[in-house]
């Protein structure tokens, strides 16, 4: 596992808390229970479950604060992925017209080539706020090219 604290709160009620990634099968589940921030999950590699529901390679999962979740790996194909934590209104604004997961907090995630640029070049040199924020944007920007629901 490798953990970035960034706890960078913006002006416009907005904190980015802190991100991961995650490849220890032992660590790879949580839950249940309730987080008082929203988190979002990527999976990068293998399978899981969330919340009783499949997720793979392609997908990731929306925890938003105060929501009960929980989530663990599949045993034959552990999956990797990469998480980041976030609060406050903005946070909410963020998850809510961004992320756009469907009912059970899932949603689509194709750009997993982004996240492993991003992680080789945490892993050389420990993020910057500034840095951290920037990535959560360009993150952020493939949601926006997504095709949005109806």
């Amino acid at each position: 596992m490798q953990l970035w604290e960034v706890n960078l709160a913006g002006s416009e009620g907005f904190s980015l808390l802190r991100f991961g990634y995650e490849d220890s099968p032992t660590l790879a589940k949580w839950g249940r229970g309730r987080r008082n921030h929203n988190i979002i999950h990527y999976v990068l590699e293998g399978k899981g479950w969330f919340n009783g529901h499949p997720v793979e390679k392609g997908m990731g999962f929306l925890i938003r604060a105060g929501e009960r979740a929980e989530y663990h790996m599949d045993s034959a194909e552990p999956w990797r992925y990469f998480w980041i934590s976030m609060a406050g209104p903005q946070a909410e604004y963020i998850c809510k017209n961004h992320i756009l997961p469907d009912e059970n907090g899932l949603f689509p995630w194709q750009h997993g080539a982004l996240i492993g640029q991003l992680l080789e070049n945490f892993r050389q040199d420990s993020p910057a706020p500034m840095a951290a924020l920037a990535a959560l944007y360009r993150i952020l920007s493939c949601h926006e090219a997504a095709p949005q629901k109806h």
